[in-house]
């Protein structure tokens, strides 16, 4: 995420990208709408693109907090609970990701929110994680 937010600094200009209000308020919403629409999926369970949106949804959260620098933390606790219907996310073969674990490293907030569930290792089995 580094690369791409000095990327986009040297291309665009600082101003252009981060300091951008609408740009912000847009992708904002558009994190929104992907977390109704992940929560919808998720809950039917013959939806087979369901953990390809959560995914989806992570990067693009984590993209979001990483250009603008934003904590929300009803936000990030919303994200967090779609744990519950998809706590594994299976890449590709036998390569798999947490949603709690990808939140708590990559996207971290500096005060800790009160989470369900408030452990990931709790919640999934301290093998998993």
């Amino acid at each position: 995420m580094d690369g791409l937010c000095k990327t986009i600094q040297d291309e665009t200009g600082k101003d252009f990208v981060f300091k951008n209000k609408c740009f912000k308020e847009k992708y904002l919403e558009y994190i929104k709408y992907k977390i109704e629409l992940v929560n919808i999926k998720l809950s039917n369970s013959s939806d087979m693109e369901a953990h390809s949106a959560y995914m989806t949804l992570l990067i693009n959260y984590s993209l979001y907090r990483k250009l603008f620098n934003d904590e929300d933390s009803k936000l990030y606790k919303r994200i967090w609970s779609l744990q519950k219907m998809c706590p594994i996310i299976i890449l590709y073969n036998n390569l798999c990701l947490n949603p709690g674990s990808f939140l708590a490293k990559k996207c971290p907030l500096k005060k800790n929110p009160k989470t369900e569930p408030k452990d990931i290792n709790e919640f999934l089995g301290s093998e998993l994680v």
